[in-house]
């Protein structure tokens, strides 16, 4: 019997090399919209060859596109499935679209042929961090405290798995190791400026200072550490020096990425607009057909207080932390509407009008398909928190698919709220956030839409004040259970001890007890805020 012959990966075609290698060499040269262009042509000419495909992959990846870098990359995978450094870089987008399943499920295999391979063993910690298995996670980064040094990449790995673990010390370790590799790396600096408070005395602070001196004007590395001043500035009380770093911060990195406020601004009033009160009022059956696992869905703005609501009721025994799943949105989106149903029907309608065209079986669907991608270990929970912030779009989405999800939405003060925003820098998302007349309408939007279903939803929404919950937290936790039908728990209040994964900006913060610095924290940057206060207008007040 013959043995089946391999199939072997074509070589380009002359015309897809000489794009493919034009489209490479703009990337060198910085210019990504060329790249992405030059790229997407090889693509096409090469007939989805899987070299051209992995390529524009990774620049989608590069500009923040990650559903559409995934794709790339799962179809290049698929083309060319012997190609373990193809293999990796599939694995490292499932970990950076928080898909820890499959990309541990790609680690596993590469770790097994690569068994000397610290990049590869370091994500993979990671991706078991994401996961929730924090113990096979934390033994990884036991591994590399004691070991032989490693190289700048791998180090920055092990920082960065060490804070979502929230082993505070053993994050500074690895960045100070990382500081004497490269002691120019300002994203670096930055890590180490939220990860501990500041005196005037502190040595840390001129070695910043010196260091950004250093660094190139208008470099991704300048911004990031103007971005560390402030925060350093602000905890030494030098509030003038803070906010001058801070808009040089945010008014370079605005510069770098795109953003168009009336898009947003026109997707709230849309979203409204379809999921009217006539259209919410149709009688329709009522949810998936999985009840096992009841969703708890935390909305609100980015800094508004999600991650420590998620931390306190993931505390619970009865509840699994799921952080912020992608999950709705991929589903809301678009792209996976029409292929799993409008497609058949020869539609080609994006969200949110294609959600007209669906039936209550096929909404049933989406809400089943919903609770079968939930990360593995849920299943063991009687509920699961889904805290993805800008799911505040999708509460009507919700409802119909999830008709018995819980709701819960973070409230706090809008100044507080937009200027938080303003000082945090945000590794992919919140565009909004860099420019203040942006944040005040974004925030409008925000707030025009959430009085929508405030008034088709009425009660069956729990709006959590974030100051009342600083002052009051024993009584506004007791709320926050009893809103979800849970009994109370002590070790809800003891959050801060949870060794639950956390990614999000408020990782370090949600490992501390409740503070109170943080309310009224615009008030000392009052002078600096008029363009903001002016957007938001009545809204600065409340």
């Amino acid at each position: 019997m013959k043995r089946p012959k391999k199939k072997r990966v074509r070589p380009l075609s002359k015309k897809a090399l000489t794009l493919f290698r034009e489209a490479i060499l703009n990337f060198e040269r910085g210019n990504l919209e060329a790249s992405l262009e030059l790229a997407e042509k090889a693509v096409y000419v090469s007939q989805n060859h899987p070299e051209t495909l992995a390529f524009l992959g990774g620049l989608y990846l590069e500009i923040g596109s990650v559903s559409r870098g995934l794709e790339c990359l799962k179809e290049a995978h698929l083309k060319d499935i012997k190609n373990l450094a193809l293999k990796k870089r599939l694995a490292d987008a499932y970990c950076l679209s928080r898909d820890y399943k499959n990309a541990i499920s790609l680690y596993q295999g590469l770790v097994s042929i690569e068994t000397e391979n610290s990049s590869l063993l370091i994500n993979f910690g990671v991706a078991l961090a994401g996961l929730g298995k924090t113990d096979e996670a934390s033994e990884i980064l036991r591994r590399f405290m004691s070991g032989p040094q490693q190289p700048l990449e791998n180090i920055l790995n092990l920082a960065l798995l060490a804070k979502q673990l929230g082993e505070n010390e053993k994050f500074i370790f690895f960045l100070r190791e990382a500081i004497l590799i490269d002691p120019n790396q300002g994203e670096v600096f930055y890590n180490l400026a939220i990860s501990k408070k500041f005196s005037k005395t502190d040595g840390d602070l001129v070695v910043i200072e010196k260091a950004k001196e250093r660094s190139v004007p208008d470099s991704e590395s300048h911004m990031f550490f103007s971005f560390a001043l402030s925060k350093v500035y602000e905890d030494c009380g030098f509030v003038d020096a803070a906010m001058v770093n801070l808009n040089q911060a945010n008014l370079q990195w605005r510069k770098k990425i795109k953003y168009n406020a009336e898009i947003d601004t026109k997707i709230s009033v849309k979203i409204a607009e379809v999921f009217s009160s006539d259209f919410l009022a149709i009688d329709r059956p009522q949810g998936p057909r999985d009840t096992s696992v009841t969703p708890i869905f935390i909305v609100g703005m980015p800094r508004s207080g999600t991650t420590l609501v998620e931390q306190i009721i993931s505390s619970h025994s009865k509840v699994f932390g799921c952080g912020e799943l992608s999950l709705l949105q991929t589903l809301a989106a678009d792209l996976k509407i029409d292929q799993f149903f409008l497609k058949k029907q020869g539609l080609k309608l994006t969200f949110p009008d294609s959600i007209l065209k669906l039936t209550s079986i096929q909404l049933q669907e989406l809400g089943q398909n919903y609770l079968s991608q939930l990360p593995e270990g849920s299943s063991n929970y009687v509920y699961i928190t889904d805290k993805m912030p800008s799911n505040f779009r999708l509460l009507g989405f919700i409802r119909l698919i999830l008709p018995n999800a819980i709701i819960i939405h973070c409230r706090r003060s809008p100044l507080d709220t937009c200027f938080s925003c303003y000082s945090t820098y945000f590794p992919y998302g919140q565009r909004f956030s860099y420019d203040f007349q942006e944040l005040g309408r974004y925030y409008k939007g925000y707030n025009n839409l959430m009085s929508h279903w405030r008034r088709n939803f009425g009660k069956s929404i729990l709006d959590l004040d974030y100051e009342k919950l600083i002052e009051n937290t024993k009584e506004e936790t007791e709320r926050l259970l009893s809103f979800c039908g849970l009994p109370w728990e002590n070790q809800c209040l003891d959050f801060y001890k949870s060794k639950r994964h956390v990614e999000t900006a408020s990782s370090l913060q949600v490992r501390q007890p409740i503070y109170k610095t943080s309310v009224s924290r615009w008030l000392k940057f009052k002078p600096y805020l008029g363009p903001l206060i002016d957007e938001l207008g009545p809204l600065a007040g409340s």
